[in-house]
């Protein structure tokens, strides 16, 4: 009996020291993040994520919409979270869209559009009419500073200078 206690205690060690060694560990992966969106609807999965009983997954706005019931194989859906893909999406961090404009920022998967609304590299266009320029916002206040964009009166037209993508 204590052999076996004593063979319990040393197996739960092993286990504890090998995630112990992992758990700081960073690695990367690539990933097709198509996978992350949702098989119905194509947005990307947020939490919380549900499946059937064939492993099937949608996202939690899809599952109403579905009736709670899976297209393909008719098995009811919206009990069982999926919570090994959930935990891949909270894990999942990706390059900021736009960090060939200069964003430097990892964001997690599950903010990538709220940080896209309010990043300050997203793509700007001039708000002058019959101006093409686009570019960064702090590319545009340079341009708009550089170039002097009238009215039909000859004013500097400055309202309205922030027009992002």
């Amino acid at each position: 009996m204590e052999q076996a206690s004593s063979d319990e205690s040393c197996s739960s060690n092993i286990h504890l020291r090998n995630r112990q060694r992992t758990k700081d560990n960073i690695r990367s992966a690539t990933v097709d993040v198509d996978v992350l969106d949702c098989p119905v609807c194509f947005e990307p999965l947020t939490i919380p994520i549900f499946q059937c009983d064939n492993r099937h997954m949608v996202c939690s706005s899809c599952c109403s919409k579905l009736r709670y019931i899976f297209p393909t194989c008719a098995s009811p859906i919206g009990h069982i979270r999926c919570r090994g893909m959930e935990t891949v999406i909270e894990s999942v961090f990706l390059p900021c869209i736009n960090a060939e404009l200069g964003c430097a920022e990892k964001v997690s998967f599950l903010k990538e559009s709220t940080h896209k609304k309010e990043c300050s590299f997203s793509l700007c266009s001039c708000p002058v009419q019959d101006c093409n320029y686009t570019g960064s916002y702090t590319d545009l206040y340079d341009h708009y500073a550089t170039y002097t964009h009238q009215d039909s009166m000859g004013r500097g037209v400055l309202e309205n200078l922030m027009v992002c993508m």
